[in-house]
Formats: C-alpha cells, sequence, structure tokens
C-alpha cells in the first residue's frame, strides 16, 4: 500500500457503509491468482466507488468455489471463519448461514450444523457432496472467460483511431485483454449480427461518447443488458460541455475523460478503472 492510499484508507472506508466489504471482497480477488498488489490511492478509490458486491447466488457460487479451491481432497473437511466472507463477498456471517442452508438443501454440501443462542453458527464436517463437486467443476469451466474487450466507437475519424491504438489498446492489453473494434476483421455477414456476436464474445466494452455516436450508445445499452461491465470514455473538452456534452443517462457513471495532448493520465486511469471493475479477472501490475 502506498504512502497516500495509507494516509487516506480512514476516510475511504468512513465513505460509504460498505467500503469495507468491497475493499476486502476486491484485495481478495485480486490476490487470489497469488499475484502481488500495489494498491495506491487512485486504485484504492476505483475500489471504493465501483466494485459492486455479488448478488445472492453469484454468493452462492463463491461459496462453493472457495469450499472446492481448500479442500484438497473429496472426503476433507473445512471450517468457516469470518474469512470466508471475503471469498464470498458478503457483508456478515448471517448470510453466510443462509448460503450454506441453501446448499445444503441444494444436495451442495454435507455437514452438521449448530446454531448458537449468541447468533453463531458452526457447521461440522463441512465438506462438498458429489453434486458440489460437480457444481464446483462447472463453475471452474464457467471462469475460462473471453480475455476480449470491444470498443464502441465512431469510425472515419482519423484523431480516434490514433486514441485508440496508442491510448486504449495499450492501456487494456496492460490489463490482460485484448481490445477490439469491429473494423479490425470483415467477415462475411451482417453488420449488425456480428456486432451482437462481437459484444457477446467480448468480457466488457468500452464506449467512446466523444462524437455522439448513437452506436456507441445502443452498444453500451446492449453490453449492459447482457450484464457485462462497460466504461464509459470521452474527449475532456466534449465532456465538460454542458450543453452538447454526453447524455444525462450516463453521466452518472465513470467515465474516463481523455485529452489528446496527454493520453498518458487516461492510460493510466483506464488501466486502474479495468483493474479495479475485474479486480480478479485483469492482470494487476504492468
Amino acid at each position: 500500500m502506498s504512502d497516500t492510499a495509507f494516509a487516506t484508507l480512514g476516510w475511504r472506508l468512513n465513505q460509504r457503509s460498505d467500503a469495507a466489504d468491497r475493499l476486502s471482497y476486491s484485495l481478495y480477488r485480486m490476490t487470489k491468482r497469488e499475484q502481488w498488489v500495489m494498491l495506491d490511492s487512485e486504485l484504492l478509490g476505483n475500489i471504493i466507488t465501483n466494485t459492486e458486491l455479488p448478488r445472492p447466488q453469484a454468493q452462492l457460487e463463491n461459496l462453493i468455489a472457495w469450499m472446492g479451491d481448500s479442500l484438497p481432497t473429496v472426503g476433507a473437511t473445512v471450517e468457516v471463519s469470518q474469512h470466508v466472507l471475503s471469498a464470498v463477498g458478503a457483508k456478515d456471517m448471517t448470510s453466510v448461514r443462509v448460503l450454506l442452508r441453501h446448499a445444503q438443501q441444494s444436495g451442495y454440501i454435507e455437514g452438521e450444523f449448530a446454531d448458537f443462542l449468541s447468533g453463531g453458527f458452526a457447521v461440522h464436517g463441512l465438506r462438498l457432496s458429489l453434486p458440489g463437486w460437480g457444481f464446483y467443476e462447472e463453475l471452474k469451466r464457467g471462469q475460462t472467460s473471453s480475455r476480449y474487450a470491444f470498443i464502441a466507437m465512431q469510425f472515419g475519424r482519423p484523431d480516434l483511431d490514433a486514441v485508440v491504438n496508442d491510448c486504449f489498446r495499450p492501456a487494456v492489453a496492460a490489463t490482460g485483454f485484448e481490445l477490439k473494434r469491429l473494423d479490425d476483421s470483415q467477415p462475411a455477414g451482417l453488420i449488425d449480427d456480428r456486432l451482437r456476436v462481437e459484444i457477446r464474445q467480448s468480457r466488457f466494452l468500452l464506449a467512446d461518447l466523444t462524437h455522439h455516436n448513437k452506436g456507441s450508445y445502443w452498444e453500451a445499452g446492449f453490453a449492459e443488458g447482457l450484464g457485462k461491465p462497460v466504461i464509459y470514455l470521452c474527449r475532456k473538452d466534449v465532456f465538460d460541455d454542458r450543453t452538447q456534452g454526453t447524455h444525462f443517462d450516463t453521466n452518472h457513471h465513470l467515465t474516463v475523460v481523455w485529452t489528446p495532448g496527454n493520453l498518458g493520465e487516461a492510460v493510466e486511469k483506464l488501466k486502474a478503472t479495468i483493474r479495479a471493475t475485474l479486480p480478479g479477472e485483469a492482470r494487476i501490475s504492468d
């Protein structure tokens, strides 16, 4: 952790009630692949602002994945402690107990539950059942997700083409993904069909709104409808224009603002945003 991040940590954690939960969940996913994370003030702020804690179904999947990763053999057992909160993305142990009960009723886990008067609980002999191991294997296969990102943008603008090549592509590549645009290849077929396929096959989408391109807005909405993360981009003078700027529906979303004369700053901000958005998947260091 950088000195600045450490100095502002207390203030950051007081920004919102779930700030500590967001940070704990993100750091677990970042370090799960045995890589060191340099937590500077910008990454810290992005994590607390942009990380979304998983919904109940995703928490259940995280729980099963944590158990499978923790168990060396089929018959082995695991103990549940406060550390599981980071892995699951839950706010409290009551939520974990609900998830464990549901997993037991669904036949994914085995064990003897003991509830205490204090409100706590324990599970003796907690293990994955054979159906639970099957579910775990399905989850692991599903984690082999796309390493592509897709950019929605205005075509026929050499200035924007240069920004994509000099700024956006290197930033995306530094996080372990490859940035694709619709005109990178021209296979046979309708453009609209190819567009949908490219978005579906991508892990996340960049949408540049500099030229008020209606297609960029549509593609961003299509990606969000599929549950894919969308990161908005815009040239600074357009973004700052209150009358001709970006559409108000996107104003509350995080936007990486760039200027032609200072693309280096945009590269760093885009990398930090991708890493905060996909902490368990993005490469954390250059």
